[in-house]
């Protein structure tokens, strides 16, 4: 819905594909997307995948994005250990930029995250997580939708109810 003509007449022209594999205890999966941008082009990839060990299962993840001339890598490493009618969660994240201005130097963000699941049917839980965010060089990431300043850290929790229908 751009204007023809304009220099934004292929702002958001893009394509992506995922190419996933399961069998038995693996899951695995590769995205790559590209967007065109009068801003500069978004280009993003991302392998992830999860092994699952009966008593736990692992999860990983790993990202590399361009958005215009600043270039950002991510990972992510998970596991999930069922216990009885239980689920603990816990996760280790991080998000890295090359950016570089007056006010920031690469910034990066590492996250923690700690949940646990009480399953009180097979369609309803009782769910609470803690989370940790640590930033440095300028990064301000926060969680659930919060704010912070520049290189300050940040700590979200929830609890709530789940039903599935």
């Amino acid at each position: 819905n751009n204007q023809t003509g304009a220099a934004t007449d292929d702002d958001g022209t893009g394509a992506g594909v995922r190419v996933g594999y399961q069998q038995g205890p693996v899951n695995v999966a590769l995205t790559l997307s590209r967007g065109k941008y009068a801003a500069g082009d978004v280009r993003q990839d991302s392998l992830g995948g999860q092994l699952n060990l009966n008593f736990a299962t692992l999860t990983g993840y790993v990202n590399r994005e361009r958005n215009g001339a600043v270039n950002g890598r991510g990972f992510l490493a998970g596991v999930l250990v069922p216990v009885g009618s239980h689920l603990l969660r816990a996760s280790y994240s991080g998000y890295k930029t090359d950016a570089v201005t007056r006010t920031t130097n690469n910034p990066q963000s590492r996250k923690l995250a700690i949940g646990y699941v009480h399953n009180l049917s097979k369609r309803t839980s009782l769910y609470t997580t803690v989370t940790r965010v640590r930033n440095k060089g300028g990064a301000a990431s926060a969680v659930n939708g919060a704010t912070t300043a520049a290189n300050q850290p940040a700590t979200g929790f929830d609890l709530g109810v789940r039903h599935n229908f």
